[in-house]
């Protein structure tokens, strides 16, 4: 099955007045989040740099799965602090600033139907960014996801954590690697070289097992 790719939302003219990069803050009251580039690739760093080396190596990506998730888009091993810093102000700097990214969930090989996917920002993204969340269909498919206090669907720009979540006759039958200790990331924003090539994006999969 294939779905039409990635597109951002495109908001109202007027509704957003010029861009002012403001960790935390709302764009002209609709609840619209900002960030700071500078300020969230240093608090990245911070947190996980571990040898303040101003890279951030393989082990120190699994640590956060937004970065490593941004780093695969960006087809490298490492991420230095000016790469993070770079993406981060291309995504702040992206005139589409909610993003539809419908999204492909797995168990064992299946699609999992009726489960709740959320993408959890990652601190560094400054405060008051709330979590996107939506529901698979029966293929599998997240067609939309939703934040609280947004009129539009779709997802700001950013580094977010991926959770997913499934009642079953025994409770949850998601393993916590995939759910509240999640391993795995996302990045929203930009594609890499779409501009210039006008390659579509590729909508994210993610495949989990139950062991």
């Amino acid at each position: 099955m294939r779905l039409s790719p990635a597109r951002p939302v495109r908001l109202v003219a007027g509704l957003v007045p010029a861009i002012v990069l403001l960790a935390g803050c709302a764009a002209n009251g609709g609840g619209l989040p900002r960030f700071d580039p500078k300020a969230a690739s240093a608090a990245a760093m911070a947190e996980y740099d571990k040898n303040n080396d101003g890279t951030l190596d393989a082990k120190e990506l699994a640590s956060c799965p937004g970065l490593k998730a941004m780093a695969v888009k960006l087809a490298k091993q490492t991420l230095t602090t000016d790469e993070v810093t770079a993406r981060l102000t291309e995504s702040a700097r992206y005139p589409d600033q909610l993003f539809e990214i419908p999204c492909f969930i797995w168990l064992d090989g299946r699609p999992l139907a009726q489960a709740e996917v959320t993408l959890v920002p990652e601190k560094f993204m400054g405060e008051g960014r709330k979590p996107a969340k939506g529901s698979t269909d029966d293929n599998g498919v997240v067609r939309s996801f939703k934040v609280d206090g947004l009129a539009k669907p779709g997802v700001p720009p950013g580094v977010y954590r991926l959770q997913v979540s499934k009642a079953g006759p025994a409770g949850e039958m998601i393993p916590a690697k995939f759910n509240g200790e999640t391993t795995l990331g996302c990045e929203v924003g930009p594609q890499v070289g779409a501009a210039r090539t006008g390659a579509p994006p590729a909508d994210p999969n993610f495949r989990l097992t139950s062991r």
